[in-house]
């Protein structure tokens, strides 16, 4: 039989600290970091993957019309 595969990270990954403080954000970026937490936890994984292929969708759709506009 097979062995299960292990279900913890390697030890290389145990020793990267968690937080580090020297790249802490100034105070007004404090309560942005706030709104987008509470936004990724308030939205389910459906529409955050929705978003982003949304904006995906958008910028090839204005790349290529763009291009279109450009050649004529």
């Amino acid at each position: 039989m097979a062995k299960p595969p292990e279900t913890t990270a390697p030890e290389v990954f145990d020793t990267v600290p968690a937080c580090n403080d020297k790249f802490k954000s100034p105070g007004e970026f404090n309560t942005m970091e706030k709104a987008l937490r509470g936004w990724l936890e308030s939205h389910g994984l459906l529409a955050i993957i929705a978003a982003v292929l949304g904006i995906i969708s958008l910028l090839a759709m204005t790349l290529v019309l763009g291009g279109f506009w450009l050649a004529r």
